[in-house]
């Protein structure tokens, strides 16, 4: 009988010991820092972390100790920071920063925690202030430039990160004030400068 009573209690601790535990985490002086479940020794389902204010700083979700859902950051005032999309601890998909305020900051897409795809960038105010194409986390393909104003002030591509092909820049008004070739970031072949009439004329450019 004995034998059995133990038996019991061994597979009772056993079963109490594979249930998620309510779990927090504390700040050296005491504050909360931090609260979710811990099941076999790795975070699990959802986190809530916190400023030593009180005010959420981050949401995150796990599975098996990896970021995986939905995490929201938060400013000090509380205000929303971004929100990014997690599988298996790696960034996918859509993500959005935000300002201070509630304005977008630059929104895109994720791929194996990498950019991918176009990101836009914001100014404070809300006007588009760059667009970048990118692949495997380097800038890829087109890429523009704004005012605030919304003038477009450069226009070009990139490759593998670098500068390449035609490129052309400017001024405040939207018109032409140079333009030329890059090949492996560095300006190559002949370039032009544009006189505010139109008028284009070669450009010898500073190669330092």
């Amino acid at each position: 009988m004995r034998y059995v009573f133990l038996i019991v209690c061994s597979i009772l601790a056993l079963a109490s010991r594979a249930q998620p535990k309510d779990t927090v985490d504390y700040y050296p002086g005491g504050m909360m820092r931090g609260k979710g479940l811990v099941f076999r020794g790795v975070k699990e389902g959802l986190w809530t972390y916190y400023y030593p204010s009180g005010v959420v700083t981050a949401i995150e979700h796990y599975a098996s100790g990896k970021l995986d859902g939905e995490v929201k950051y938060y400013f000090p005032k509380g205000e929303l920071l971004g929100k990014e999309g997690w599988v298996n601890g790696a960034l996918q998909d859509s993500a959005s920063y935000f300002y201070p305020g509630g304005r977008i900051e630059r929104k895109g897409k994720y791929r194996d925690s990498r950019y991918d795809g176009v990101w836009r960038y914001y100014f404070p105010s809300g006007q588009l202030e760059r667009e970048v194409q990118y692949a495997h986390g380097f800038p890829e393909g087109e890429t523009k430039v704004y005012l605030e104003t919304g003038v477009l002030v450069e226009s070009g591509y990139y490759t593998m990160g670098k500068e390449d092909s035609v490129w052309r820049f400017y001024d405040e008004r939207g018109k032409i004030r140079f333009e030329g070739t890059y090949h492996e970031g560095n300006r190559v072949g002949t370039w032009y400068k544009f006189t505010k009439r139109g008028q284009r004329n070669v450009w010898k450019y500073d190669l330092d």
